[in-house]
């Protein structure tokens, strides 16, 4: 219940591919390199490492990783013993309390994926709180909507490994999960078709796919409702 629509999905909009279809060039032409094109700066990310610490000098993007090898964080420092978890890289409540009290949520998502297909819906099983994209691995993931990163890991955290959570306001927020690499950090301002991370398969995932879900007031929604063309 709550979604606008109904679960049946009769009011989606038509410029959104059905489930199993692929997009095509008319629905999402504003996608692709256009879309990451706006921010060279968000390119220069690619180079980062997998983990937390200093980056390397190359701004070359590290090689996305293939089906066949698992992309797992690098171990700690031999003698440094550490449990990571999910407040390290979390902005904290304040600075989200800051960075979003401007923000309003015009209640429509882009398509998230170059391309790609829906391969578990909403609905698809008891407790799935969002939509499995299918896509190869390193294809572009973007934010969906203008908003801030109050969550950002290249550190594969259980179960949504690499991902990256954007506030749009109004109480409403989005999570790209199982990501190869996560190319924004918290505190990040972004805009709407911004590259955000690169799909792959991290964290509690069989298959190379974005988990996308859209939650509002803490509650998950079907992101389909509110998807619209560019």
């Amino acid at each position: 219940g709550g979604e606008p629509g109904g679960a049946g999905g009769s009011n989606r909009p038509a410029a959104f591919p059905k489930p199993g279809a692929i997009p095509t060039g008319k629905h999402f032409k504003q996608l692709g390199t256009s879309a990451c094109a706006r921010d060279g700066a968000r390119n220069e990310r690619a180079s980062r490492l997998h983990s937390p610490g200093p980056r390397p000098a190359s701004r070359n993007p590290s090689p996305a990783p293939t089906l066949e090898e698992d992309p797992a964080s690098p171990p700690e420092p031999a003698g440094e013993v550490r449990q990571h978890t999910a407040e390290d890289y979390t902005l904290p409540q304040e600075e989200q309390e800051r960075l979003t009290k401007d923000l309003s949520w015009d209640k429509t998502l882009l398509w998230p994926v170059d391309g790609g297909k829906i391969i578990i819906d909403f609905y698809g099983y008891y407790g799935h709180t969002g939509i499995d994209i299918g896509a190869n691995t390193g294809t572009q993931i973007y934010a969906a909507a203008d908003g801030v990163v109050v969550y950002a890991t290249n550190y594969s955290l259980w179960p949504y490994g690499k991902s990256v959570i954007i506030d749009h306001g109004d109480g409403a927020r989005t999570r790209y999960a199982h990501c190869a690499e996560v190319y924004v950090e918290p505190g990040d301002i972004v805009n709407r078709g911004e590259l955000i991370a690169i799909m792959g398969r991290t964290g509690n995932t069989s298959n190379t796919a974005l988990c996308f879900e859209l939650r509002i007031d803490g509650e998950p929604l079907d992101p389909t409702e509110y998807i619209s063309t560019p």
